[in-house]
């Protein structure tokens, strides 16, 4: 609480009496549960709410769908900031977003069953989105359908959103009678598809909104961006923002930090996927890889909550990076570098994230195409933005 005042707060939620440690002029409210309190308030606030309120969940793609929805959608849309899609971070969503805005799009996010449905009573959602289910959580779980069972909660509670937007058919067996579900993807009322890539721009996506058909090179990298950029159109047109204006914005999308972002460097190219890593991204991350001109130097690093399912896993990663033309290899040490070694890739082993990148860079040449790819907690984010990359 001291640490809050001194930062500007004006008034705090305790659970215990700390009005003999704070300025008289702080106004201090003792409650019996912070959790609980913060929920509440977080309700005062969403029924005070007019607009359109989304939910979006799933393995993957969550960050990036919304950040494309911002920037599709302009002004008039509150987005979750950053990862804040837990029971603390999702009250927290509510109370940044502005009760002037056409809509809220708030990522929902768990780590066990049961956290889905309850977010989900909490932000009473007009319209859900349920991206798909990878292999992300297995740490958690006892397998996918587990994964894609708690994804579905969104759908299972009193407070569930009368119209839902699923990618794939993963769900299907999970959307009950009284919800009408709109489908993204194949024969669906929203789809994209990625054409080429077009290397260094972005990729050649073919957007179907509501069954007409457009196509535009937009500032990604990568065909798995397809169902997010499908997803983040059909939110803004279900949100009733103007498809001209949308439609002005697209050719200028881009991904969010570390997230396939590609910058030039020294005369040469740096993919930075540094911010997370799953199975099926860095599958993707792989298949892009394989697409561009230039033999790329992977900088690479494990993943995370992954269970028993792990070394499995991170083989898999590793056949698929080698099926491919590498220039080098450099990874922080773990199950990932193992399996690229066991399977006879030369690869140098760092000791942590910093000297991974370390020395990607002292051995940077023009022409290279260096491309940065594990989860947020190995440290490799955190050691390209302490470079200012």
């Amino acid at each position: 609480a001291a640490d809050a005042v001194a930062r500007g707060a004006t008034g705090v939620v305790v659970e215990r009496d700390l009005a003999s440690a704070l300025p008289e002029t702080v106004a201090v409210y003792r409650v019996d549960n912070t959790l609980d309190a913060l929920m509440q308030l977080a309700e005062m606030k969403r029924r005070a709410y007019r607009g359109t309120v989304v939910t979006l969940t799933g393995s993957a793609g969550k960050t990036t769908a919304k950040h494309f929805v911002s920037q599709l959608a302009g002004r008039g849309v509150s987005v979750t900031k950053g990862n804040f899609n837990n029971q603390i971070g999702v009250p927290l969503s509510i109370f940044e977003a502005s009760l002037r805005s056409r809509a809220w799009v708030l990522e929902l996010g768990m780590n066990a069953a049961g956290e889905i449905g309850a977010l989900t009573s909490l932000v009473r959602p007009d319209l859900g989105v349920l991206l798909p289910a990878g292999r992300a959580h297995l740490g958690h779980f006892e397998n996918q359908q587990d994964v894609v069972a708690a994804k579905a909660e969104m759908l299972r509670v009193a407070e569930a959103p009368r119209r839902v937007l699923t990618v794939g058919t993963q769900y299907d067996a999970w959307v009950p009678s009284g919800i009408e579900q709109v489908r993204i993807g194949s024969g669906g009322q929203y789809d994209a598809r990625a054409r080429r890539i077009v290397f260094p721009t972005g990729t050649q996506f073919s957007l179907v909104d509501q069954h007409q058909h457009l196509t535009r090179v937009v500032g990604v990298h990568g065909a798995h961006f397809s169902a997010n950029l499908a997803a983040a159109w059909a939110i803004v047109r279900e949100c009733g923002f103007r498809r001209a204006a949308a439609l002005e914005r697209l050719s200028d999308l881009e991904s969010p930090s570390g997230r396939m972002t590609l910058r030039a460097l020294r005369g040469g190219w740096l993919l930075d996927d540094s911010y997370n890593a799953s199975p099926e991204s860095f599958l993707a991350f792989a298949r892009w890889l394989s697409q561009v001109p230039l033999p790329p130097r992977l900088v690479l690093a494990d993943m995370r909550e992954l269970g028993s399912a792990s070394a499995a896993l991170h083989d898999e990663v590793a056949a698929a990076l080698l099926a491919m033309p590498l220039d080098r290899v450099i990874a922080v040490e773990g199950e990932l570098a193992e399996s690229l070694r066991c399977r006879g890739c030369p690869v140098s082993v760092a000791r942590d994230a910093d000297e991974a990148v370390e020395q990607v860079l002292a051995e940077w040449q023009p022409g290279v195409l260096a491309a940065v790819k594990g989860a947020n907690g190995s440290g490799l984010y955190a050691a390209l933005r302490r470079r200012g990359l």
